[in-house]
């Protein structure tokens, strides 16, 4: 899917308020479609990395800058953060 229009998508299921559609929705795109929604939309990043499977939101987390990466963390509940992280290859 072309960025602008993933992007437009994400935004509409994240205005509607539908989590399961939302879920749905970023697990059916590319890791790296994920990484360039995060960086068109930052403020949405931690909504993101919390609607994605465990195993994608740290695919996707691990490609990120690290920037990126500390203000996702400095947003993410405690317990998705921890999990995130344990998540990660050491």
């Amino acid at each position: 899917m072309e960025n602008e229009a993933l992007l437009e998508k994400f935004e509409q299921l994240a205005r509607e308020q539908q989590p399961q559609e939302l879920r749905s929705f970023l697990d059916d795109q590319l890791i790296t479609d994920i990484a360039e929604l995060i960086y068109e939309d930052p403020e949405q990043a931690p909504l993101i990395i919390n609607n994605l499977t465990l195993s994608r939101a740290a695919a996707a987390f691990r490609i990120l800058e690290f920037p990126t990466q500390e203000e996702i963390i400095q947003h993410l509940p405690a317990h998705k953060t921890a999990e995130l992280l344990n998540e990660l290859p050491r």
